[in-house]
């Protein structure tokens, strides 16, 4: 079984634990494969560094990824199964590491193995905390063969469908591009706004990522264009078998217009269902209120996601 083959086929497998995608966004990736009585029972990724496995924000989901156990008829097997391989992990890898940080998949349901750890000892040493996050899953099969007259769009917040109505009445466009320079100066300047400084470093990390998967068509960049022809807005889609997942999005410093936001991430939402056939969309990132409050104004079901610390 090659690697990436058994990410394609877990139900917790995403585009993060592919060969292609993590071993450009960092060096400090190990893979690993879980077995039971010679058999390939799950998978494990983590990124390891000075006796520390430690989360990025390159790559949002990773850790256990279980076979997909659909063949087990009963439900308490598949539980069992689960439950078991997790304990193994806790137990028998991620005790020898003085600091964890592990980002789950929101298909990761059972953290009964990382609250049980050392769970009648005395204090908090050695014990694991569960960091709950949310992100939200969008259905746009319909944009395949229907816009503004598809349930979807009914189904938007009312401030996004007069955003909408907005972008098309004043000429705008959107459209594939590669202008990763001009959305980085975009997301720096954004970061510099909230008060954070992103290095020249991790900029070219982000460059050199994000260049690869245009390169490799496992990604979907779109900038959304005034009637004038200036690009106001970006956004970055990684794609896989399963789902798209949104990366990035930046528009231009002091911008005035209020649909570009809404605009150029509708119209990408087309884009990956017409064109890629793509039916869900993983809306990653909804954790700060404005964020937040932003893509859920597009719909879409919310589903819970869990960060996993040890101190």
């Amino acid at each position: 079984t090659s690697w990436d083959d058994f990410v394609e086929d877990s139900p917790q497998g995403t585009i993060f634990s592919k060969s292609y995608f993590i071993t450009k966004a960092t060096d400090d990736y190990r893979l690993f494969w879980v077995k039971k009585k010679g058999n390939i029972v799950a998978g494990l990724v983590v990124l390891e560094k000075d006796n520390t496995i430690y989360s990025d924000n390159l790559i949002i989901y990773g850790g256990i990824l279980f076979t997909n156990t659909e063949k087990f008829s009963r439900q308490t097997k598949k539980t069992f199964e689960r439950f078991e391989i997790t304990e193994f992990v806790v137990e028998e890898y991620l005790v020898n590491f003085s600091q964890v940080s592990l980002a789950l998949s929101p298909h990761f349901d059972d953290l009964r193995p990382f609250l049980w750890h050392k769970y009648h000892s005395q204090g908090s040493a050695g014990k694991y905390n569960i960091d709950l996050r949310y992100t939200s899953y969008l259905n746009i099969e319909e944009l395949k063969v229907k816009n503004i007259d598809s349930d979807l769009f009914y189904n938007l917040e009312r401030v996004r469908r007069r955003n909408l109505k907005e972008a098309i009445k004043v000429g705008a466009s959107v459209s594939e591009v590669n202008c990763i320079d001009k959305q980085l100066s975009y997301y720096s300047h954004l970061l510099k706004s909230q008060g954070h400084d992103v290095s020249k470093t991790e900029l070219n990390r982000m460059k050199f990522l994000m260049n690869s998967l245009l390169s490799k068509e496992k990604a979907v960049m779109t900038a959304c264009y005034s009637a004038l022809g200036e690009i106001m807005y970006t956004t970055f889609f990684v794609y896989d078998s399963k789902r798209a997942y949104a990366l990035f999005a930046a528009g231009r410093p002091n911008s005035q217009e209020n649909y570009q936001g809404t605009y150029c991430h509708w119209e990408t939402f087309r884009i990956l269902a017409e064109k890629y056939r793509i039916t869900e969309v993983d809306l990653e990132g909804i954790n700060s209120p404005k964020r937040g409050w932003f893509k859920l104004g597009f719909g879409g079901n919310t589903l819970p996601y869990y960060k996993i610390l040890k101190a």
